[in-house]
């Protein structure tokens, strides 16, 4: 778990998709575009406006019915599409997270260091766990506030995010922002 985050470095935020950015109907199969209601998450839009400022927003999803382009139209419904620099989804890729060949074809393509990379999901299991693995800080995304169990950064509004990618930044301590 991580004990600080020292914001001061972050250029670049993976975020997941589903329920992290956009609302993942789990009754509703198929390509989210074609879905006759999308939406954001409560302050996404808000989120990756401010985020995008001082910092590259990639997307990265496990969502296997929808190709990159399929993913640019659902962002496009919602106005959200131009806030990311690119997407990086299981049909262009091959792999799913947590997979460390998923974060390795990821990384090839960002040329970037793991120290200036933020992760950002709803997941422990895909999102935070595996991302952590390759050696990137996370931030939990538990807007269900339900993983009260989890001790590493979190988030319970999206807006939370901001802090990490502002202009005026400080060193963020697990204390100073982890809420219960």
């Amino acid at each position: 778990m991580l004990n600080n985050c020292n914001s001061e470095n972050y250029e670049v935020l993976l975020t997941d998709w589903g329920n992290t950015i956009m609302r993942d109907y789990p009754n509703l199969s198929g390509k989210m575009y074609l879905w006759e209601h999308v939406e954001t998450m409560l302050g996404a839009n808000e989120m990756l406006r401010e985020v995008s400022k001082n910092a590259k927003i990639y997307l990265i999803t496990n969502a296997a019915d929808s190709t990159k382009d399929d993913i640019i139209k659902a962002l496009e419904r919602c106005n959200i599409a131009a806030f990311f620099t690119d997407i990086f989804c299981f049909q262009e890729i091959g792999f799913k997270k947590p997979s460390p060949e998923f974060y390795t074809t990821v990384f090839e393509k960002l040329n970037v260091q793991k120290n200036k990379v933020l992760a950002l999901g709803d997941s422990l299991e895909n999102d935070i766990l595996g991302a952590n693995n390759f050696g990137i800080e996370c931030v939990l995304y538990d807007y269900k506030k339900e993983k009260t169990f989890y001790n590493g950064l979190k988030i319970n509004h999206l807006s939370e995010l901001n802090i990490f990618f502002a202009k005026k930044r400080k060193k963020i301590t697990k204390k100073t922002f982890f809420i219960n």
